[in-house]
Formats: C-alpha cells, structure tokens, sequence
C-alpha cells in the first residue's frame, strides 16, 4: 500500500490536498457480514467448497477475499439506500497481501 498527498485543481483554480493510499484490487480483505450480507454470500455458487462450506470464513466472524472477489459478489447490491451488508460499513485490507 503506497501513501501520499494529491494536489488537486478544482475548474475555478483552487488548489487542495489530499491524503491517498493506493489499493491493489488482489489484496485481501477481512468484513463482518449482516445477515443479508450472509445472504447475499450464499446466494454466490463461486464462494462455496464441494460440501457446500465457504471457503472465506473465519472463527472469528470474519469473511476473507480477495477485493475483485468482493467487488463481483457485492458490488451490484451496493448503491445509496441500499440494504446494509456489512457491519459498520468497514472492510479492512491487508498492506501487501
């Protein structure tokens, strides 16, 4: 994960700063599923082992992918007013994974 501050432009000419990381989209991420979330996980075939266990669930309640495996199997439910599926609305990503 690479850290650092954009100066941007806006159209008037106003100049501001912004603190950025870079994210590769193979990197791992850890979330806590709501139950529509769970629901959403099951309904994804690609998630799940021969004997119908996931692959990406954690003792502690944490779900482990990659974030393109998050992006395909969340990612057209996400939109504003959306059912939430994570809880808190927190992901956290591996640096380097």
């Amino acid at each position: 994960m690479i850290r650092m501050k954009l100066i941007l432009t806006e159209a008037d000419g106003k100049f501001y700063e912004v603190n950025t990381i870079s994210v590769n989209i193979n990197n791992t991420v850890y979330v806590k599923l709501t139950e529509y979330g769970e629901s959403v996980l099951k309904s994804n075939t690609y998630s799940k082992f021969e004997d119908g266990d996931f692959n990406c669930k954690m003792k502690e309640g944490y779900y482990r992918m990659s974030l393109w495996e998050f992006m395909r199997i969340f990612g057209k439910r996400f939109y504003m007013g959306s059912q939430q599926m994570i809880v808190d609305n927190e992901l956290f990503i591996v640096e380097g994974s």
